[in-house]
């Protein structure tokens, strides 16, 4: 899932706007007339198809998109996030990429790699996490939900109309504090700056800068060139 930016989305919506069923994935499984245990999942990686059984690629997912530092609860919740957003992507698609276009997924290897000596210890932290929710997504109306996530914010999440340019009632704009009081500043030179917007770096002169009501920018002109908060 894309952490590059901070328009990206997350899914704690306040209870009184809307209620999350969790419910066995078996509904959706008896769509593809398969069975949750043997449930296989296509992997689009640079050089190759990987094929993994549903749960263990959930396992992949968490350890790519979450350290395995934090709490058994907050790899739960990225457990089920993950397992809902494959379930909703796999109703139009054969496959996924293995992405922040989609969501990071590490083999054993790569995790291996990435743990070295604590390879164990963090692989059966998050197993359990991920076993303790098995089945488990998120719907609204029937329908499991496009369950994106997002590692850090300006204090508020963004609304899909505002990103995606989708409209989806679960996923409106809402205060996340905690990330504004977490937040990072990234610092790049004036070369590296131009040369990414693709402008002139002779003078610099930024203009018309609209914000949204999550406090993003929306529009801003930058040397008479106009940009999208999303790019």
């Amino acid at each position: 899932m894309n952490k590059k930016l901070i328009y990206t989305l997350v899914i704690l919506i306040p209870i009184t706007i809307i209620s999350f069923f969790f419910k066995e994935t078996n509904f959706i499984m008896q769509k593809n007339k398969q069975s949750v245990d043997k449930y296989q999942v296509n992997i689009d990686t640079i050089d190759k198809l990987l094929t993994v059984e549903l749960e263990e690629y959930i396992i992949g997912v968490v350890a790519g998109e979450m350290p395995a530092l934090f709490s058994e609860e907050a790899l739960k919740a990225q457990a089920i996030a993950s397992r809902t957003y494959l379930i909703n992507h796999l109703q139009n698609n054969n496959s996924i990429s293995n992405s922040t276009d989609d969501q990071v997924y590490l083999t054993k290897e790569e995790m291996k790699e990435k743990w070295k000596d604590d390879y164990d210890k963090y692989y059966n932290k998050i197993k359990e996490a991920v076993t303790a929710t098995k089945g488990l997504i998120m719907y609204y109306n029937n329908e499991p939900i496009k369950a994106y996530y997002f590692s850090t914010s300006n204090g508020y999440t963004a609304s899909s109309i505002s990103v995606f340019n989708e409209q989806r009632d679960y996923l409106n704009s809402v205060e996340s504090p905690f990330d504004q009081d977490n937040s990072n500043t990234i610092e790049i030179s004036k070369k590296d700056f131009c040369n990414k917007l693709d402008i002139s770096c002779n003078q610099i002169s930024i203009t018309n800068i609209i914000k949204d009501n999550s406090n993003r920018i929306s529009k801003i002109t930058i040397n008479n060139k106009e940009f999208k908060g999303t790019q």
